[in-house]
Order: structure tokens, then sequence, then C-alpha cells
């Protein structure tokens, strides 16, 4: 049987500070151009389209799938709304 080695926080706190160098301040738990998973709906709904992958075992799988539902769900609230303008001309005056 195959072991999985998947990275500790901290291992993951690491890779990130060599991402984004060692002299800025970075809030993990909202900077959303560390992750893009914290980032507003608003700006998910403009992304282009997406192709994601992930493997059952990839540490960042539940990551994947929580930001590929939120960018769904953000085009779809941006559709809803575009499609109640476009049906309803005029009210907006």
């Amino acid at each position: 049987m195959p072991i999985t080695v998947h990275p500790s926080p901290v291992q993951m706190r690491a890779m990130a500070i060599l991402y984004i160098g060692p002299h800025r301040n970075p809030d993990f738990q909202s900077d959303y151009q560390l992750s893009p998973i914290l980032a507003p709906d608003h700006l998910l709904a403009r992304f282009p389209p997406l192709l994601m992958s992930c493997g059952e075992k990839d540490p960042f799988v539940d990551d994947t799938l929580i930001f590929a539902g939120r960018v769904r769900e953000a085009k779809r609230a941006r559709r809803a709304a575009l499609a109640r303008t476009l049906a309803a001309p005029g009210l907006d005056d």
C-alpha cells in the first residue's frame, strides 16, 4: 500500500511565505491573492471559464471543490441578475 504524505499546516505556511516573499505580512485569513477561495463573489463572477483538476489524494482537493462551487454560484447569481435587468427594461430609469 502506498504511503501518502500531505504537507502539514506549518509546511503550507512556509510555502506561501516563500511564494510571496519574506517582507510582506500576509493575512492568510482574508488575502484572496494568496488563496482565491477567499475572493469576493463579485470577482468570482467575472472569472473566465475554468477547467480545474485535482486528484482525490491531492491536499487541495477540498479547496478545489469549494472554489469551483463558489465560482459556479457567483456566475449563476450574476446571470440571474442580468436576466432580471434585461427582462424589466425601463424600471431603473
